[in-house]
C-alpha cells in the first residue's frame, strides 16, 4: 500500500466538477477559456488504502456559458529513463449534463487514479474540447515521485469511558492481522534503543551511516477536519471520513529524508514526532533490503493495542 499524502486530503471522487456562472444569454458572444489551475493531487483509495494519484486541470471561461458540450481525453503514461509506457487512459463526453444550469463559469477535470511507484515520472496527456463553442485545450502534466511513498490507513477516534480509542470501521480482518503480525514481529527482532527521539533527531543522529539504511518510519497524523478541495477555488471543501492516518515510511537510503520529511510537514509543520528507536537484535541473516532500524511513534503502540481488540472481537463473533 504505496501512498504519497500530501494531501489527507485531497480525496476527489467526482469526474468533473463545475462552477456555475451568474445571468444567463452570455454563451451569444464569442467564448474563450484560459486554465485556471493544473496539477496533481492524491487521495487514499477506498478499496485498498493505497494511495493513488490524479491529475487535474481547471478551465475557466471569460465570460459564463451555457450549456457546454465537453469532451474530455486523459492518457497516464510511465515516462521513466525516457520510455512512454501507458498507465491508464479515460474518455468521456458531456453533452448535455450542465443544460440545467442557467450558465457555466469554470469546471475541473480529473484524471484516472492511478498508483504510482517511487522514483518513477508520469506525465498526463490532456485534451478538453468545449464542441458547442469551438474551443480547445492541450497539455501535458508531469509528476516525479518521491524516493519513500508512504502506506496510509485512515483511522477515527472515539471517545468511551472517560478516554478514548481508535475505531476500524475501514478495516478489513486481514489489514487488521497484517498490522498485528508487523508489530510482532518488530517486538520479536528488534530492542529498544531509545525513547523519546524527534522525527528530525532519529535521522541525524540514529542513521547517519548509509550503512544503517535501510529505515522505517511509523507515526499517527491528525487530519483536519475540512480540507480545502484546491488553492485556487476557493469555497470548495471536503470533510474527511477519518481523522487520522497511520502511516508508514519504508526509508532506502538517505536520499529519501527530504520526501518523508516533506510528506509529514503537510501535518505538522514544525514535524511534532516523538518516538522510540528500535534496532535488530539480530543482523546476520537479515535480508538485503529489510529494514535496519525503525522509528515508532508514541500514539503506535495505542492504535496496536486498539486494534487487538477489535481483531479479538471480529474473531470471536
Amino acid at each position: 500500500m504505496r501512498v504519497n499524502m500530501r494531501s489527507a486530503g485531497r480525496v476527489w471522487g467526482a469526474a468533473i466538477i463545475v462552477t456555475l456562472g451568474i445571468g444567463v444569454g452570455l454563451s451569444a458572444q464569442t467564448a474563450e477559456w484560459t486554465e485556471a489551475r493544473a496539477g496533481y493531487g492524491f487521495r487514499i483509495s477506498p478499496q485498498t488504502f493505497a494511495t493513488e494519484a490524479v491529475f487535474h486541470v481547471a478551465l475557466r471561461y471569460e465570460r459564463p456559458v451555457v450549456c457546454p458540450d465537453i469532451e474530455v481525453s486523459w492518457l497516464i503514461v510511465d515516462v521513466t529513463g525516457g520510455g512512454e509506457t501507458i498507465i491508464d487512459d479515460l474518455y468521456s463526453h458531456y453533452p448535455n449534463k450542465y443544460c440545467r444550469a442557467p450558465s457555466i463559469a469554470s469546471f475541473e477535470v480529473l484524471s484516472p487514479f492511478f498508483a504510482p511507484e517511487p522514483r518513477r515520472t508520469y506525465e498526463a496527456w490532456i485534451s478538453i474540447n468545449d464542441l458547442k463553442h469551438g474551443l480547445s485545450y492541450e497539455a501535458v502534466l508531469a509528476y516525479a515521485a518521491p524516493a519513500s511513498l508512504p502506506s496510509a490507513l485512515p483511522l477515527n477516534v472515539a471517545a468511551e469511558n472517560g478516554g478514548s480509542s481508535y475505531r476500524f470501521d475501514r478495516w478489513t480482518d486481514e489489514q487488521l492481522e497484517e498490522l498485528l503480525l508487523w508489530s510482532n514481529h518488530l517486538e520479536a527482532t528488534t530492542v529498544q534503543t531509545a525513547s523519546d527521539v524527534a522525527l528530525a533527531d532519529f535521522f541525524d543522529e540514529w542513521v547517519r551511516p548509509e550503512s544503517v539504511y535501510p529505515a522505517e518510519v511509523w507515526t499517527v497524523v491528525k487530519v483536519a477536519d475540512e480540507v480545502d478541495f484546491a488553492d485556487q477555488l476557493s469555497g470548495v471543501t471536503f470533510s474527511p471520513s477519518y481523522t487520522r492516518i497511520l502511516f508508514s515510511f519504508f526509508v532506502p537510503d538517505s536520499r529519501s529524508i527530504s520526501s518523508v520529511l516533506d510528506e509529514l510537514r503537510a501535518f505538522s509543520p514544525n514535524l511534532e514526532f516523538i518516538g522510540e528507536v528500535r534496532t535488530l537484535s539480530d543482523s546476520s541473516e537479515l535480508e538485503e533490503d529489510a529494514p535496519r532500524i525503525f522509528f515508532v511513534d508514541t500514539d503506535v503502540p495505542q492504535v496496536v493495542h486498539d486494534a487487538q481488540e477489535v481483531f479479538n472481537t471480529r474473531e470471536s463473533d
